[in-house]
């Protein structure tokens, strides 16, 4: 689901857990597993992983929420739909840190914002209709926006958007008529934003680089 590269190794997020792969020796080893925390779920998928700015791991579930572990203190801490704070979403998808130090966890129904500060929460993108499948408010991945700190790139299941954390509004970058029939109508199997004039994903279509400046 995810990697993390570290200085002599791999982190490897998989449905099993988090896995450790040296890439000289090509060693595979188990380093944790929900199943073996406090927490007890039966789930250990592992479907989004990210490193924050104080070296922790923050790993999102399919069922259980966000776990943050340290590396250093092998301890968890763990947020759900049911914790103080609490998630909108159980299912958390992606997990992006700014530059300001919250984080951002999107899930199939809300985007939350982590203050680390004082450990609040605050939801967007939430979706009354719990019956409601799809759509805006669902994010897969976020990316900083690296022109507008007020920015993020958000993909998800309404597609490619720019979210301005102040508003909590969504807006789609522009597109010409090749890039809409691209983009429109296609589900993206991967994307990553390196900055706002290289944007890449991958579609039915093929691999494309996409210029949101242009």
């Amino acid at each position: 689901w995810g990697i993390i590269p570290e200085q002599s190794h791999y982190l490897l997020a998989t449905n099993k857990g988090l896995y450790k792969l040296d890439p000289y020796s090509k060693e595979l080893l188990p380093i944790l597993r929900f199943s073996d925390s406090l927490y007890r779920t039966k789930d250990d998928n592992i479907v989004s992983i990210y490193r924050d700015h104080s070296e922790n791991i923050w790993l999102g579930s399919r069922s259980q929420g966000v776990m943050k572990w340290s590396a250093m203190t092998k301890r968890f801490s763990h947020i759900t739909g049911t914790t103080t704070p609490a998630l909108s979403n159980e299912n958390v998808w992606a997990i992006h840190q700014d530059k300001n130090g919250d984080i951002w966890i999107g899930t199939e129904n809300g985007l939350n914002k982590f203050n680390i500060s004082d450990s609040t929460i605050t939801t967007f993108l939430f979706n009354t209709d719990l019956k409601s499948v799809g759509g805006k408010q669902v994010t897969n991945r976020i990316f900083p926006n690296n022109e507008d700190p007020n920015l993020l790139w958000l993909y998800g299941g309404a597609g490619f958007f720019q979210f301005n954390k102040t508003t909590g509004e969504l807006t789609r970058p522009y597109l010409n008529a090749d890039a809409e029939k691209l983009i429109k109508n296609n589900w993206f199997f991967g994307v990553h934003v390196f900055d706002n004039e290289n944007i890449l994903f991958f579609n039915l279509d093929g691999f494309f680089s996409y210029n949101a400046n242009t």
